[in-house]
């Protein structure tokens, strides 16, 4: 093979998609939180004297195509202005809609932004890496999936074909969403490398003599009212065990690049440090958690999940010919990711001949219908309560209708919305058929 095709091999093997979304939505919203809570550092910033504020070259790079902006500070209006866009064009991008947009605006307002309080010495490394995965993000095809870009396209499938096609969003790929998250990987390799080569370089192994860590605990412990930190500094047995696997940490995290397994090891070991280092003030990176995700294989482990769920699969049986049905289940399964149900077409023979719970095509009611899998019947209202319950990413929905009262409620708003379906396909007397009369 090639050098040419073990680099294409390497950075643009087909990836899930659904890894890279997942991903987008986690790193997004945690970035969106962080940019919420540091509104009151902009404004701090804008008030400042001008004697402390030199620009970094990212933000000269920037501003540069303004001429004399360069020498003149941006003003509070012009940072506020792109505060609000950056974090709107966030909400959209996390939302996944006009996906590729909104991430271009976002990731641009995250760098102006950040590359701001850089040029008043308000550094912080943990910022920079989540900068550049948000670019790496507006650069891929990041809203492919679990994004309502892709899911209004598939309901407009839906409603041309009048057909259900209940593609799994797990099975798409895209030989161009494995390289925003192995070179974040690379990048997390680098920082802790070089973080642990530098702690050797300035105190080699003396630095793992605990004496460090618990100098650190004490004054970060004291200053920033941390009880925690200022007990373990006082410890200095667990100092120097925690000093030697920090750094064994540091200076081997990239071996995770050549055997993804030892992930199982790593990955919760620099999550329960990182955890540890903000539970005793020490520092708390954030950005980190969040960017963690993209070591993780969310795909595969969603469809390991779905192989045990085979035998409890929840079976919906709607009409084929009713494309308002057609695009419910359309939206039902799109947020399928375990697998967990199964779609009857009652305008099929196969769908004609089932029966189920004892009861045969002639004998069930003319609503929707659900059958457990301890062979226990829902209709209408109860059965998209059964069908909710199956889909943990709409449990928030599931929670409002368990409010006391929906059960009297609810039937009653589910018949007077089914009354307006007649324009839909095959709607009749106010109620969707399931080939059920």
């Amino acid at each position: 093979m090639t050098i040419g095709g073990i680099w294409q091999r390497y950075w643009f093997r087909p990836a899930p998609l659904f890894n890279l979304a997942l991903c987008r939505v986690v790193c997004v919203g945690v970035q969106l939180a962080g940019l919420f809570e540091d509104r009151g550092i902009f404004v701090e910033h804008s008030r400042l004297p001008d004697s402390l504020y030199d620009p970094v070259i990212l933000l000269r790079l920037i501003l540069w195509p303004f001429g004399e902006a360069l020498q003149t500070r941006p003003s509070y209006g012009a940072i506020a202005a792109i505060y609000w866009i950056t974090l709107a064009a966030g909400g959209f991008a996390l939302l996944g809609a006009l996906t590729r947009t909104s991430l271009v605006l976002f990731a641009f307002g995250n760098l102006f932004l950040t590359a701001f309080k850089w040029s008043f010495n308000d550094f912080h490394h943990s910022d920079a890496i989540m900068v550049i995965f948000v670019g790496l993000l507006a650069m891929s095809p990041a809203g492919a999936t679990l994004s309502l870009d892709d899911l209004s396209a598939r309901l407009r499938q839906a409603t041309l074909q009048k057909r259900l096609d209940p593609s799994n969003v797990l099975n798409a790929t895209s030989q161009f969403a494995r390289f925003p998250l192995l070179l974040t990987q690379h990048l997390f390799s680098v920082i802790y490398l070089n973080a642990g080569v530098s702690k050797l370089w300035v105190a080699g192994l003396d630095w793992a003599n605990g004496d460090t860590l618990q100098y650190y605990l004490w004054r970060d412990g004291l200053s920033r009212g941390s009880e925690l930190g200022v007990w373990l500094g006082q410890q200095h047995a667990l100092a120097v065990l925690s000093s030697w696997i920090t750094l064994v940490f540091e200076c081997t995290f990239f071996l995770v690049l050549l055997w993804p397994r030892l992930l199982v090891l790593y990955v919760p070991l620099g999550f329960s440090l990182h955890l540890g280092m903000c539970l005793t003030s020490l520092a708390c990176f954030v950005p980190y958690f969040a960017l963690y995700s993209v070591f993780v294989p969310w795909a595969s482990f969603a469809k390991r999940a779905a192989d045990g769920f085979k035998r409890e699969r929840l079976r919906i049986f709607f009409d084929g010919a009713c494309v308002l049905c057609i695009r419910s289940m359309t939206f039902v399964g799109y947020w399928d990711w375990f697998s967990r149900l199964d779609y009857v077409d009652m305008t099929n023979s196969a769908g004609r001949g089932a029966e189920t719970a004892g009861e045969t095509a002639d004998s069930a009611p003319p609503e929707m219908v659900v059958i457990r899998p301890d062979g226990e019947r829902r209709e209408g209202f109860f059965a998209w309560r059964e069908i909710l319950s199956q889909l943990p990413i709409l449990w928030p929905l599931l929670v409002f209708l368990w409010i006391p009262g929906m059960s009297q409620i609810g039937p009653k708003v589910y018949r007077r919305i089914a009354q307006s379906r007649r324009r839909w396909g095959n709607c009749h007397d106010g109620l969707c058929s399931t080939g059920w009369r």
